[in-house]
Protein backbone atom coordinates (compact mmCIF):
# COMPACT_ATOMS: atom_id res chain seq x y z
CA UNK A 1 0.00 0.00 0.00
CA UNK A 2 1.41 3.40 -0.98
CA UNK A 3 -0.52 6.88 0.92
CA UNK A 4 0.11 10.68 0.00
CA UNK A 5 0.66 12.91 2.21
CA UNK A 6 -2.51 15.73 0.99
CA UNK A 7 -0.58 18.24 2.98
CA UNK A 8 1.85 18.35 0.38
CA UNK A 9 -0.68 18.46 -2.56
CA UNK A 10 -0.38 21.77 -4.18
CA UNK A 11 -2.81 21.14 -6.54
CA UNK A 12 -5.15 18.28 -7.86
CA UNK A 13 -7.38 18.23 -11.15
CA UNK A 14 -9.01 15.94 -12.67
CA UNK A 15 -7.71 14.68 -16.47
CA UNK A 16 -10.35 13.19 -19.00
CA UNK A 17 -9.37 10.37 -21.01
CA UNK A 18 -7.30 10.67 -23.92
CA UNK A 19 -6.52 8.64 -27.00
CA UNK A 20 -3.19 8.98 -28.64
CA UNK A 21 -3.98 9.22 -32.75
CA UNK A 22 -1.16 7.98 -33.79
CA UNK A 23 -0.39 10.51 -35.79
CA UNK A 24 3.87 11.04 -35.78
CA UNK A 25 2.57 14.28 -33.96
CA UNK A 26 0.89 12.78 -31.37
CA UNK A 27 2.97 12.66 -28.49
CA UNK A 28 0.20 12.27 -25.53
CA UNK A 29 0.00 8.91 -23.77
CA UNK A 30 -3.69 7.31 -24.13
CA UNK A 31 -5.20 7.08 -20.70
CA UNK A 32 -8.81 6.81 -19.19
CA UNK A 33 -9.74 8.90 -16.66
CA UNK A 34 -7.43 10.25 -14.14
CA UNK A 35 -6.65 12.34 -10.86
CA UNK A 36 -3.35 14.65 -11.10
CA UNK A 37 -2.02 15.52 -7.69
CA UNK A 38 0.88 18.04 -8.03
CA UNK A 39 3.25 17.75 -5.47
CA UNK A 40 6.01 20.30 -7.14
CA UNK A 41 7.41 22.06 -9.97
CA UNK A 42 10.93 21.36 -11.69
CA UNK A 43 13.27 24.38 -12.07
CA UNK A 44 11.76 24.14 -15.76
CA UNK A 45 8.53 24.79 -14.69
CA UNK A 46 6.96 20.87 -15.34
CA UNK A 47 4.95 19.42 -12.77
CA UNK A 48 6.11 16.23 -10.31
CA UNK A 49 2.78 14.62 -9.89
CA UNK A 50 0.85 11.90 -8.86
CA UNK A 51 -1.59 10.44 -10.89
CA UNK A 52 -4.55 8.14 -10.04
CA UNK A 53 -6.10 5.89 -12.72
CA UNK A 54 -9.59 5.48 -12.03
CA UNK A 55 -13.04 3.95 -14.24
CA UNK A 56 -15.17 7.24 -13.94
CA UNK A 57 -15.25 11.10 -13.54
CA UNK A 58 -17.70 10.23 -10.77
CA UNK A 59 -15.23 7.95 -9.16
CA UNK A 60 -12.15 11.05 -9.73
CA UNK A 61 -14.35 13.24 -7.81
CA UNK A 62 -15.44 11.08 -5.04
CA UNK A 63 -11.62 10.31 -4.39
CA UNK A 64 -10.60 14.16 -4.31
CA UNK A 65 -13.89 14.82 -2.11
CA UNK A 66 -12.50 12.21 0.28
CA UNK A 67 -9.27 14.14 0.66
CA UNK A 68 -11.29 17.36 1.59
CA UNK A 69 -9.98 19.30 -1.27
CA UNK A 70 -12.12 22.66 -2.21
CA UNK A 71 -13.23 22.70 -5.43
CA UNK A 72 -12.36 26.56 -7.47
Amino acid sequence: MRAVNKDRVIEAYIREPYINSGEQWDYGHTHGWQIVLVVGYLSEGQERSIVIDKETKEECVDLLNSFGFVSV
